[in-house]
């Protein structure tokens, strides 16, 4: 996904047969190669897998990908978990956050208070939120001050996106 990525400045990261039940096999490669581009420092192929992320939040239902980014060992506060946080706080119903229970990541006291908090979130929160409209909010350019991905110059098909085959 990386070396298509370095040619086409898209990321195709579904393959079929990636639904098995309840499980998507996408989000856990989504996951994986997000810390890939954080190993690499590929701040740029970063971003681009958060948007991929972002679509695919956009289209699914199942929000597998918040466990799967933090067990990536994602920083504190950095843009990745920001995103994660929010589209839980936007997105995830109590039997979502219900269902992570036998995880170590979730302590039985975060968890008591954000069902708590969710359940009792006003319907104003879920019509939009910052993630559906505003990528570049969790995108790391901005905290390195450059340039989007999407905006650079020089590559065929006129520029970046995310795409799926």
């Amino acid at each position: 996904m990386f070396f298509l990525w370095t040619y086409t400045r898209r990321i195709y990261s579904n393959q079929e047969g990636d639904v098995e039940g309840q499980t998507d096999k996408e989000w856990d490669r989504l996951a994986n190669v997000w810390a890939l581009g954080a190993y690499l420092q590929a701040t740029d192929f970063k971003d681009a897998i958060t948007d991929a992320i972002i679509e695919k939040a956009l289209t699914d239902s199942v929000y597998q990908t918040m466990h799967a980014i933090i067990n990536a060992k994602s920083v504190e506060g950095a843009p990745i978990r920001r995103l994660i946080v929010d589209i839980a706080a936007t997105r995830w119903d109590t039997e979502t956050l219900k269902a992570q229970q036998n995880d170590p990541v979730w302590s039985d006291f975060f968890r008591d208070l954000s069902i708590a908090l969710m359940a009792g979130r006003p319907s104003s929160v879920l019509e939009r939120a910052r993630w559906e409209y505003d990528h570049c909010a969790y995108h790391e350019h901005r905290d390195l001050n450059t340039p989007c991905y999407r905006t650079k110059p020089g590559l065929p098909g006129g520029g970046a996106g995310v795409s799926t085959p």
